[in-house]
């Protein structure tokens, strides 16, 4: 009679979902190519808000500091997701 430990039952369970699935590694493609594009997105965006000469200084600072935070924020994404395939 064999005794599994709950590591090795979840061990399994965590391969078998996560691992072996193609539907996993579809959506790990489809977040790494969103991710990519939403950091290119925010990257442009944050270059062309600061050179807009119309908006006042400080709000085109505050644009500028949340799309820099959002492109990191995406990075870190494309990285998980590049990690996970």
């Amino acid at each position: 009679m064999d005794h599994y430990s709950s590591e090795d039952i979840l061990c399994k369970a965590v391969e078998a979902i996560y691992v072996k699935s193609s539907l996993v590694r579809i959506m790990n493609i489809f977040e790494l190519v969103i991710a990519l594009i939403g950091a290119a997105i925010a990257i442009f965006s944050a270059a062309t808000i600061f050179r807009i000469r119309s908006l006042h200084f400080n709000a085109r600072m505050l644009l500028v500091v949340y799309c820099i935070g959002f492109a990191i924020t995406n990075c870190g994404t494309l990285i998980k997701s590049y990690q996970f395939m």
